[in-house]
């Protein structure tokens, strides 16, 4: 049951990687969340530990932590194309 709990709280947060906060409050986690979203990518490991095979919601628990990982690395995929623009940008706008 903890460890649903877990996946729940985990991919909740990973919703802030790709949504727009509706608070201030939910903005700095989102802020925290894309920042930082690597290191909390692998906290969403932890549902994969031994033992969440054994039941439905240890199953259950995973898919949503796998769903979380994915969500989280989001920011490290879009900001791939603006650091590969981003020398030719530089160039062009100081030569």
């Amino acid at each position: 049951m903890i460890r649903l709990i877990y996946a729940i709280f985990i991919a909740l947060l990973s919703l802030l990687a790709v949504l727009a906060a509706p608070t201030f409050l939910l903005w700095q986690v989102a802020v925290l969340v894309t920042e930082y979203g690597y290191v909390l990518a692998l906290a969403a490991l932890a549902t994969f530990l031994p033992g969440w095979r054994r039941s439905r919601q240890g199953r259950i628990g995973a898919a949503l932590s796998l769903g979380a990982l994915l969500l989280m690395l989001t920011p490290l995929l879009r900001a791939l194309p603006v650091a590969q623009a981003l020398p030719g940008q530089l160039v062009r706008a100081w030569p």
